[in-house]
């Protein structure tokens, strides 16, 4: 069992293999570096530490790193230690790679998964401002007008550090959507035209082995909160949404493209917080009807 954490030798550009438990990153890693540095077993789990090596590839070389399973609501003292070990490895790599297995397809975890490294997959260009005296974090810190700590210096977009609409913790929301939104606040506030952002929600659609997946607000189940979920393997569909207290703060949609095209409308009920507690029974089936949903919940 691997058990010692190695560090990084090489400056070559990091590649890090994540995913679940078992889905084939210790085969792949061997692979790529052409040596059995990595234990590969049918036992879950058995990579908990971090594996680096150099690898080529049509011509370009690079250094992989090979990563434990992922397992992002598992609360056992072995599967944090995993999570913590992938994000050290996560938060250094240029690029990520997430293995699933074929034989299973797209499950909900790796669905989670997903989700979870595309919330790290933009990273703001701010080593310019070193020195410039802005309070910076992830991004370029704002408060609710979007102003930074410098007088008459604004920030929107990919750059800006806000609020989560949801948890109220700063975050960065790499998104159109975000950056329309914040642009137009911190606009109207350099116009003289007091104006505050409410929060922005994480928002991400990808294709995955040629389905639509997506994801906005909250994904991963937390105590108290409702999941609703629809699964239907075969025909690779998949939605969960959360309810907090009877109102939706997240959903999570694989399928074809009709089946994503109303998170728009999920959206706007997430923020309005509209609650759907009597309306449950209209969102079991693979389809939900969110317009007339919406329209449901405000004559209540």
């Amino acid at each position: 069992m691997s058990s010692r954490v190695q560090q990084r030798t090489s400056p070559l550009p990091l590649v890090a293999i994540v995913g679940r438990p078992n889905v084939g990153k210790s085969s792949l890693f061997n692979r790529l570096t052409g040596r059995r540095r990595a234990i590969v077993t049918d036992e879950p789990g058995i990579t908990r530490d971090r594996l680096y090596g150099v690898a080529t590839w049509l011509g370009k070389s690079f250094e992989v790193v090979d990563t434990g399973g992922l397992m992002p609501d598992e609360r056992a003292t072995i599967a944090q230690n995993i999570l913590r070990q992938a994000r050290v490895a996560i938060d250094a790599a240029a690029a990520l790679v997430l293995v699933v297995d074929a034989r299973d397809g797209v499950t909900p975890l790796d669905a989670d998964l997903a989700r979870l490294l595309l919330r790290t997959g933009v990273r703001p260009n701010i080593g310019f401002l070193q020195g410039s005296g802005l309070d910076t974090g992830l991004g370029i810190l704002t408060d609710e007008r979007q102003a930074t700590n410098l007088p008459d210096v604004y920030a929107a977009g990919d750059c800006a550090e806000g609020f989560d609409f949801l948890t109220g913790e700063r975050a960065v929301h790499a998104i159109w959507p975000t950056a329309i939104d914040q642009g137009r606040v911190a606009g109207a506030n350099m116009a003289g035209d007091a104006s505050n952002s409410p929060g922005s929600l994480s928002w991400n659609v990808t294709e995955l082995f040629g389905l639509t997946s997506a994801s906005i607000g909250e994904f991963r189940e937390r105590d108290g909160w409702e999941p609703i979920v629809f699964h239907n393997p075969g025909a690779n569909v998949y939605r969960k949404l959360l309810l907090d207290g009877g109102r939706i703060v997240g959903a999570v949609v694989i399928g074809r493209a009709e089946h994503v095209q109303d998170l728009g409308v999920v959206q706007a009920m997430i923020r309005r917080r509209t609650d759907v507690s009597r309306w449950k029974h209209l969102m079991q089936g693979e389809r939900i009807n969110y317009g007339m949903l919406a329209y449901e919940s405000s004559k209540v």
